[in-house]
């Protein structure tokens, strides 16, 4: 494969190169925490993070036909969230895995 230089000539080149090197930053740190969290587990000291949103009690409220909205009201969480754990919890009782949900993205615009 060949590897051409990148020449930055004309702003959008130095842009484009600028934001390579950031990327690339923000890549380098993201592997450095993944090794840490890694050799922490390993020694036993990572535990993860706490259980901050309660399965159960979405659960017991969906059970008395309550809706997500006011589930999320009560408990006072997201919406979103709300919908997520009766997925979680529906999926799990019927065996099925979950899958990523995948939302079409628009391409960037690039200004010239």
């Amino acid at each position: 494969m060949e590897t051409r230089p990148i020449w930055v000539d004309s702003g959008a080149n130095e842009t484009y190169g600028r934001d390579h090197i950031l990327m690339r930053h923000f890549d380098v740190r993201r592997e450095r925490q993944l090794e840490g969290i890694a050799m922490a587990m390993r020694q036993g000291v990572y535990k993860g993070g706490k259980a901050r949103l309660d399965r159960q009690r979405v659960r017991e409220l969906s059970s008395r036909a309550m809706g997500p909205a006011s589930i999320a009201r009560e408990l006072g969480m997201a919406r979103s969230a709300v919908y997520r754990l009766l997925r979680e919890a529906s999926a799990s009782r019927s065996g099925h895995i979950l899958r990523p949900v995948l939302r079409p993205t628009t391409p960037p615009v690039l200004s010239i």
